[in-house]
């Protein structure tokens, strides 16, 4: 079953970006379907990949993000944004990437905090809860920088 439900997300993917600039139902099952595909393993199409990382929510570019090795400072920049995303799901994987800091992960914790705002699914903006507060200054601190 494992090989069929890959194949039916990465069928549907396209049909829910198309839509998720407009829906949001389509852009929550977008993620949901990224989240799903990253826990079985699955490996995304170079086309899937670049649409997703190029979406115009953070959510989606988080969640694509979770399957880019490339480790650059937009790819890190987008990781943080998912951590600190009100998508439960989505905020735990990024975390959980995120474990590893490298250098570069300070100062886009700095960003983070100095924005101090994150759409919601919907994209509306919302103040940065205090758990996503401890967990960027701590992570920044974790990272080598006070």
């Amino acid at each position: 079953l494992e090989e069929y439900g890959r194949a039916a997300l990465l069928q549907a993917l396209p049909a829910l970006f198309e839509e998720a600039g407009s829906r949001v139902h389509s852009r929550l099952a977008a993620i949901r379907a990224l989240l799903v595909l990253r826990r079985m393993h699955a490996r995304l199409p170079p086309w899937v990949l670049r649409r997703a990382l190029a979406d115009g929510h953070p959510a989606i570019r988080a969640a694509a993000a979770l399957f880019d090795d490339t480790q650059d400072n937009i790819r890190r920049a987008e990781l943080i944004r998912g951590a600190l995303s009100d998508c439960v799901a989505l905020a735990v994987l990024c975390r959980e990437r995120l474990a590893h800091r490298d250098s570069g992960f300070a100062d886009a914790a700095r960003e983070a905090l100095h924005r101090n705002a994150e759409p919601d699914i919907y994209g509306n903006l919302h103040p940065l809860p205090r758990d996503a507060i401890r967990w960027l200054t701590m992570a920044e601190v974790g990272a080598g920088s006070v």
